[in-house]
């Protein structure tokens, strides 16, 4: 087993112990991944589409990664002045204790492309995982939505993301959209009375599209909405451009509108 420095140790025990996660940054790497399927918190991921972190196995502690308490934290990471917040989704297998993982359009958004492959940046965890994350956009320095959200619902006792979404904002169930409505959002710690985006009209016909792309064979949101609308990556203009849309059941020849 690999040693663990005394700086990642007293790290780690201030994940698993603090309630207000308050660390010093740590100066590493980040490196970026597009994989799909379930991530080591047991929830379903599209690291090409999904803005999420995988940290190193050195903050994991249980047995079952499922259930470990650094699951649903949040981490921002710093890189030229520009800074990203993220979900803690899954973990990083490879990364030594001061490098992070992270999917490709949070890598795109932080670093402009995906062209550097490996970068040194700052990173650290953040708030509290109870804090529900920002609803105002994931990068500090992109504000184009401003924060906007036409339809809200509040948790209730016991309710969990997908109750919310399903029940409260009356959606079909799809990660995606939910944390493209809702950037950072730990739906493993919600609090009662706090406030989810439940994203665009369900009713649908409200939007107008000047520019469209049809989706070719094998393509996902990201790859249309860069490739085929030449468009920087960001979730939560392409949910509002396109609401109600299921980026994991695309099909060919599919219209994708490109505002």
């Amino acid at each position: 087993m690999k040693s663990i420095s005394i700086v990642s140790l007293l790290i780690l025990y201030c994940i698993i112990s603090c309630g207000n996660v308050v660390v010093n940054a740590i100066n590493g790497q980040v490196t970026y991944y597009n994989d799909q399927g379930y991530g080591s918190c047991g929830t379903l991921i599209d690291a090409n589409t999904q803005f999420l972190a995988a940290v190193p196995p050195g903050f994991w502690t249980t047995t079952n990664p499922n259930l470990d308490p650094v699951c649903g934290k949040q981490v921002k990471l710093t890189y030229n002045g520009n800074s990203i917040t993220l979900p803690v989704r899954d973990k990083c297998p490879g990364c030594p204790n001061n490098n992070i993982d992270i999917s490709a359009p949070a890598f795109i958004q932080l670093i402009g492309s995906l062209g550097p492959g490996r970068v040194s940046v700052t990173w650290e965890f953040v708030g509290s995982s109870s804090s529900g994350g920002s609803t105002t956009g994931t990068v500090s320095t992109t504000n184009g939505n401003s924060g906007t959200c036409p339809r809200k619902a509040s948790v209730s006792v016991g309710q969990g993301c997908y109750d919310v979404w399903v029940s409260k904002c009356n959606n079909a169930w799809d990660e995606n959209q939910l944390y493209a409505a809702n950037p950072g959002v730990s739906c493993t710690s919600l609090q009662v009375g706090q406030q989810l985006c439940c994203g665009g009209s369900t009713t649908g016909g409200s939007v107008t599209c000047s520019r469209k792309a049809s989706v070719s064979a094998g393509q996902g949101c990201y790859d249309v909405w860069v490739s085929k609308c030449n468009n920087a990556w960001n979730e939560n203009q392409f949910f509002a451009a396109n609401p109600g849309v299921f980026c994991t059941d695309l099909q060919v020849g599919q219209q994708l509108c490109c505002n």
